[in-house]
């Protein structure tokens, strides 16, 4: 498995576990300031949650070549920036494409391609 989903798979593990920390603490404590610190921890825990699958949708891109509109593109490095969710701001890198023979035409972002990502953002 990617080592960047073995990590984010790991992130994902601290973050439950955080929850449940504060989830199963003994002692006393003010309902709202628990229900407050739970709602960061959930928060905490879809942002790792997105990383996770973003990690595994990035992985589906490991080929080199592939098409779209009818030509041929081929992987040409990765790109990163912050992608908004409901959770937060979120890395993302994923791989950048350009036309076989274009190394320095126009990037295709197969990725956000596919899943709907408009200019860093999920839009519904």
């Amino acid at each position: 498995m990617d080592a960047s989903i073995d990590q984010a798979r790991r992130e994902v593990q601290n973050a439950v576990e955080r929850a449940m920390r504060c989830a199963e603490r003994q002692r006393p404590q003010r309902f709202h300031e628990v229900d407050e610190e739970l709602w960061t921890h959930v928060l905490a825990l879809g942002r790792t949650l997105v990383v996770l699958y973003l990690a595994h949708q990035c992985a589906v891109w490991r080929r080199r070549e592939y098409v779209h509109g009818g030509r041929r593109h081929e992987v040409d490095g990765e790109r990163t920036t912050e992608l908004g969710t409901r959770y937060g701001k979120v890395p993302f890198t994923r791989p950048v494409g350009r036309r076989v023979g274009a190394t320095r035409g126009a990037a295709d972002l197969p990725v956000d391609r596919v899943l709907g990502l408009v200019s860093g953002f999920s839009l519904n």
